[in-house]
């Protein structure tokens, strides 16, 4: 029977990405247990934080390493040759994601918020802990990516997708800086009163924790930050294999395409963050909302037309060339 070559060409995809990072590939194996742990206990613990289960939270940061670990290990092998620097990267990008799983899951198993906490000492330093390993983790993130710009990639549409990704990832994990300074006044006048539990939050507009989409619970009455952060991050995962589709499909035009689809990525992260800004819900856009979409898609189709038609014009230069020169003759 012959082989599925879709089937050979992910295998050769898998075993890169464990040649870029055997510890990441190793993180991300073990979050899909955890993952499977978190899921069985939301049916069995009826405890709940801002109307949600305790797991809610470390199972979806456990669904999002498993996504985006093997990604980023197969990033590391597309870079470069194995070296002390890619190691060091490797690391700590691991270590970020476990420490970040396992204080979140600690604080999930106490029945008590992961973030924005500060209802005790303990709490306010486990979220400081947090927040320093996600500080180094984009740090190092900011390195690759600046790695990226200067690498020849072998293949053009699949570096050209790495370097779109890694930085429309950077800037959404940049949102998250955000979030912390984001005080509510119902948090100001707690913090006065001496009696602060949480210090900042995701929701612009309204206060944490009120109604939300299914599943994301992003807020449907105010803005929210987690819909550019959650977007930014996972371009991480669609932008480098939608390259390597493309690479497969239509490789003449692919740096193209992939340029086309990563300034609309990058518009989409940016419209979304400014509309949260604005306290607006990511379901009703207001007209500022829309202009900046309809500039986006305006963009994006100048990047995929103009090259195509700078390359007509080129033809046709030739062809008139070719004619001119034949009545000469």
């Amino acid at each position: 029977m012959m082989k599925n070559p879709h089937e050979t060409t992910f295998q050769a995809l898998w075993r890169q990405a464990l040649q870029g990072s055997r510890l990441l590939m190793g993180v991300a194996a073990s979050s899909s247990l955890l993952l499977a742990v978190c899921l069985a206990m939301q049916m069995l613990d009826a405890r709940m934080i801002d109307g949600v289960s305790v797991w809610a939270k470390p199972a979806k940061f456990a669904a999002s390493v498993v996504a985006g670990a093997p990604v980023l290990a197969w990033i590391l092998w597309l870079v470069g040759p194995q070296t002390k620097g890619r190691r060091i990267m490797s690391s700590i990008f691991a270590g970020a994601f476990v420490l970040e799983l396992v204080l979140i899951t600690m604080q999930a198993a106490r029945g008590v918020p992961s973030h924005f906490n500060v209802a005790t000492r303990f709490d306010g330093f486990v979220f400081t802990v947090m927040g320093a390993a996600i500080t180094l983790f984009w740090l190092t993130q900011l390195w690759l990516t600046y790695k990226s710009f200067r690498h020849t990639f072998a293949n053009r549409v699949i570096g050209w997708s790495v370097r779109w990704a890694l930085l429309i990832a950077s800037l959404g994990a940049a949102v998250a800086f955000a979030m912390p300074q984001r005080v509510s006044p119902k948090q100001q006048e707690a913090v006065l009163a001496g009696q602060a539990t949480t210090i900042g939050g995701h929701a612009v507009g309204v206060e944490d924790g009120g109604p939300g989409l299914p599943v994301t619970r992003w807020s449907v009455k105010g803005g929210d930050l987690r819909v550019p952060h959650f977007l930014g991050l996972h371009a991480l995962q669609i932008l480098p294999l939608l390259g390597w589709a493309v690479s497969r499909r239509r490789p003449r035009k692919g740096v193209r395409i992939v340029n086309g689809i990563g300034v609309a990525y990058l518009g989409l992260v940016v419209t979304t963050f400014v509309q949260a800004q604005r306290a607006r819900p990511l379901h009703a856009p207001d007209a500022v909302t829309l202009w900046l979409l309809a500039a986006v898609v305006a963009v994006a189709a100048a990047v995929l037309w103009w090259p195509r038609r700078r390359a007509e014009l080129r033809q046709e230069l030739r062809v008139d060339d070719h004619r001119v020169h034949d009545l000469v003759a």
